[in-house]
């Protein structure tokens, strides 16, 4: 009864030559936000420091008055394991890169399979200037590894309501590892956000 649609990204390369290009992409309800397709990009890397190229995206609330709605650019980022130290040191200038964009945006939200915790995550960007929605819970199938997270910057976005979890889908469907193996290794996570600029 809910109408999705997405935004994708252009075919990327998988590391090391070979197999299927990948794609980073967004899935929306179009009840909740809407987007302007005009502003969606990859984020320029001429010096090759990140695997996967950050696709970013900007929405805006859909459910109150356009004019006193929540604006903010998605970042679909995910880190290469193999690579995880360096392109997690490279998340603050990936971050700051965004918000400079001359879009006037001052709200950036980073949502991805970041290869880190939340702990390595908080040491890398400041605790102080950012927030992230998954402390202690693990974010893969298996509960060994919290791999996933969303990062918001506590100075600007003032409409983070600070609540964060993790869908676990394959106990909420009772699935066993296999069966969840299919769908994915990951489960999502999720914050949740005031639809008002600047907060209730």
């Amino acid at each position: 009864g809910r109408r999705y649609d997405y935004l994708a990204g252009p075919p990327q390369e998988p590391p090391g030559g070979g197999g299927e290009p990948e794609q980073l992409a967004f899935l929306f309800d179009t009840a909740r936000v809407v987007t302007d397709r005009t502003q969606l990009y990859t984020v320029a890397d001429p010096d090759n420091r990140l695997t996967h190229k950050p696709l970013v995206a900007w929405f805006r609330a859909a459910e109150i008055d356009p004019r006193l709605a929540w604006t903010f650019s998605l970042v679909n980022m995910r880190v290469e394991l193999s690579r995880a130290r360096q392109e997690v040191y490279e998340l603050p200038r990936v971050i700051a890169a965004i918000g400079a964009d001359g879009r006037g945006e001052d709200d950036v939200v980073v949502a991805g399979l970041l290869q880190a915790d939340y702990v390595y995550l908080a040491a890398t960007l400041g605790e102080r200037n950012h927030a992230l929605a998954i402390k202690n819970k693990m974010t893969d199938i298996f509960t060994r590894h919290q791999t996933s997270n969303i990062i918001t910057d506590r100075r600007a976005t003032t409409e983070a309501i600070g609540r964060g979890g993790v869908l676990d889908f394959l106990r909420y469907h009772n699935l066993s590892i296999a069966q969840a193996e299919q769908i994915s290794p990951y489960l999502p996570v999720y914050a949740e956000f005031s639809p008002m600029e600047g907060g209730y």
